[in-house]
């Protein structure tokens, strides 16, 4: 079995780590214990809040499949001269589809935002899931009028999608490690 530091994932600012049953137990434990395990300081406004419905969801499913590390979340550290800091939660709502296909997401904590981390870790999160040869096309979605979040995937990649009907308040994106696969997708937003 791989180790925790296996999987970490080096941007130009910070380290991707994802969340394995230990990091998860030490988060739900003690601040102070993660703390130690990622080797940074954890802001008292952690996790963020966006996080906060999904948190008892990837609980189960990172408890459940400690063999898919790095399909679910991933903590995002930003790296200073002092001390390291806990800024984000970012990653997949679970492994890959029967058509290749993964959900990314991302919640960056307020004093970090509109400094380009956020497509910092996208970025990073993208190529580490098309390193997968069976990876094709990554999803993702923000509240339609995010213009902040509608720019990160754009920057990123990602094409945004004709709206649904069932979810008029939603834009959906997606990107392709391939772009010769987009044939078998619906037509972008002109």
């Amino acid at each position: 079995m791989k180790s925790i530091s296996d999987h970490i994932i080096q941007t130009r600012r910070m380290r991707l780590i994802p969340v394995c049953p230990i990091l998860l137990e030490a988060e739900n434990l003690s601040f102070k214990k993660l703390s130690r395990l990622l080797n940074a300081e954890i802001p008292e406004k952690w996790p963020p809040a966006s996080l906060f419905p999904l948190k008892h969801w990837f609980q189960e499913k990172i408890t459940s499949h400690p063999d898919k590390t790095g399909w679910f979340l991933w903590y995002g550290i930003l790296e200073r001269i002092q001390t390291d800091i806990l800024i984000m939660s970012c990653g997949f709502m679970e492994p890959p589809d029967i058509n290749g296909g993964v959900e990314l997401g991302y919640a960056l904590l307020q004093p970090w935002q509109e400094k380009g981390l956020a497509s910092e870790a996208v970025q990073a999160l993208l190529d580490w899931a098309f390193s997968h040869p069976h990876v094709t096309h990554v999803r993702a979605h923000t509240a339609r009028g995010n213009l902040a979040s509608s720019r990160i995937l754009e920057k990123c990649g990602f094409i945004k999608l004709a709206p649904e009907a069932m979810k008029p308040a939603i834009d959906r994106y997606i990107c392709h490690g391939n772009a010769s696969d987009f044939k078998d997708f619906q037509e972008p937003m002109p």
